[in-house]
């Protein structure tokens, strides 16, 4: 070790050991994601293998001891410390070359973190369209396999097509992207720039308060009531993050800027935009509530004329009180996304369509494209602004946390697993939502327990990804399960599920966060 740091960082790494320790004292430095580790540490890897001086065990040894060092870095009385979601990297993905970029190596990592009980490093496979059946099978068997719960899965189609067609960049740049924090898209040696959370449902709410939509004879004209307040909210968002990253900007932060690129040849700090390829994200809460409610607006009030817009009003004002008929009629037969309903369906398009309407061509302030997803984080926005936020035309009340994500909740994805998937594959022609996007499935311990139901699983994930699906990640724990929890924690200490791009201990979570992933639809059959 003594030989490794004389070496390394001043010098540039000879052997994989010093390569191994360079990323060590890197990560002390600036501790984030670690890349594409199975990409960059590849070629000194096979050229020690094959020179007789690293064995595989030894390599697996150095990788489990940076895993160590990753976990570590995050305080053991620390709020968060028993969350994974942080130190995210990634193995796959497409390589320079345009072939798939799982090797040796990238089985290894995965192999020597499995070894390991720790909530941290989060990794997520980069799927292609070159992934080998086998591969993917092994990552997925690994998630199953996985109590810390700490495996996802991106898809590289429909974000390299983000990357070059929106943002600008070319396949060699973009094909370098990785994961960063609990879901966000970002490239190495560069930085990631968020901050910018809006309550989307909010816009609609504020639509409805309106007199206008009073006098709007079709739908179409009460969308367009509608897209004037969403685009008036999204363009504060960005002023206001404009003028936070001016304020940041106050922080040189040189020891960062030193390790990321384009700081020193553009002699501006990482927070001054002096970074080669930087990347930014509004994240949008309650994406589906909105989707949702447009299409009860457009099936009740317009459609099926089963209530008058004045009287939709009246209901939400009243928190459904005096409503419950009309509100469980909603519930009941409305036409929810993710149910693999033309309606809904084509109302998440027009959606995103008028996403990309508003932010085509519109950079921040140091020149990035906009880019939107629906990831909340730690900070569970999604329950924080729910609570904020009144009862919706989508049947729900006034406090509850807001959906999150791709996915639904209290039952509304009525028509299976399948259905969800393939209302989320293609609800975002245009791209713009190739940022921090999540997909969570909830799947029963009972489809992954048997080979035939495993099998199931892994084909209808990867047609997900063919289709054009994103991201995913799964949960394998029943609400049943989850109701003894809550009731017995001190018998479920080790519980672990997926949150939202991070994975958490049951128990620990407040009662908010519980319930809302008690009523998270639970998929039996795949």
């Amino acid at each position: 070790m003594s030989g490794n740091c004389a070496r390394v960082p001043r010098f540039p790494a000879r052997t994989f050991e010093e390569a191994v320790q360079c990323l060590c004292f890197c990560f002390m430095f600036l501790p984030d994601s670690i890349g594409r580790p199975d990409q960059y540490l590849y070629p000194l890897y096979r050229k020690d293998l094959s020179s007789g001086v690293l064995t595989r065990q030894c390599a697996k040894e150095r990788l489990q001891e940076l895993f160590i060092i990753v976990n570590g870095f995050t305080k053991f009385n620390h709020r968060w410390a028993d969350r994974g979601g942080e130190s995210h990297f990634v193995v796959g993905g497409y390589t320079k070359a345009h072939e798939d970029g799982f090797n040796e190596l990238s089985e290894l990592i995965i192999e020597s973190m499995m070894e390991l009980n720790l909530c941290r490093p989060q990794v997520s496979l980069r799927w292609t369209e070159k992934t080998p059946r086998k591969v993917f099978r092994f990552m997925m068997d690994c998630e199953r396999r996985d109590r810390r719960r700490r495996i996802a899965f991106v898809n590289d189609e429909p974000r390299l097509k983000t990357l070059m067609e929106i943002a600008g960049l070319d396949f060699e740049t973009a094909s370098d992207y990785i994961m960063v924090g609990c879901n966000e898209p970002a490239f190495q040696g560069s930085i990631s720039l968020g901050g910018n959370t809006v309550n989307i449902l909010r816009s609609l709410l504020n639509a409805l308060d309106s007199n206008r939509v009073l006098y709007c004879g079709t739908f179409d004209e009460f969308y367009d009531v509608y897209e004037k307040e969403l685009f008036r909210d999204l363009e504060k968002i960005l002023d206001d993050t404009n003028h936070f990253n001016l304020r940041r900007a106050a922080d040189i932060n040189i020891l960062s800027s030193l390790f990321l690129d384009g700081c020193i040849e553009s002699a501006r700090s990482a927070t001054r935009g002096g970074v080669k390829t930087p990347s930014t994200c509004a994240d949008l809460m309650g994406f589906v509530n909105v989707i949702d409610s447009l299409s009860v607006i457009q099936q009740f009030v317009f459609e099926e004329r089963q209530v008058s817009m004045s009287g939709l009003i009246d209901a939400l004002k009243n928190n459904w009180k005096g409503a419950e008929t009309l509100h469980a009629k909603i519930v009941r037969s409305g036409r929810f996304f993710g149910n693999a309903d033309e309606l809904s369906d084509s109302m998440a398009r027009r959606f995103t369509n008028s996403l990309y309407k508003f932010a085509y061509g519109k950079k921040d302030l140091f020149g990035t494209p906009l880019r939107y997803g629906n990831l909340t984080g730690y900070i569970t926005h999604y329950a924080n602004y729910g609570k904020l936020t009144g009862a919706s035309p989508d049947g729900r009340y006034a406090g509850e946390p807001l959906k999150f994500g791709s996915g639904q909740s209290n039952g509304y994805d009525r028509n299976g697993s399948t259905a969800l998937l393939s209302s989320a594959a293609g609800m975002d022609p245009s791209g713009i939502m190739g940022g921090n996007t999540v997909m969570n499935l909830m799947v029963d311990a009972s489809v992954t327990s048997s080979e035939e139901g495993f099998g199931k699983l892994v084909t209808l994930v990867e047609t997900f990804f063919k289709m054009g699906g994103l991201h995913i990640q799964l949960s394998h724990v029943s609400p049943e399960e989850m109701i003894a929890a809550r009731k017995s924690p001190e018998e479920y200490q080790s519980l672990r599920v997926r949150v939202s791009g991070f994975s958490a201990t049951f128990v620990k979570l407040d009662n908010t966060i519980q319930t809302e992933l008690i009523h998270r639809t639970g998929h039996s059959e795949v």
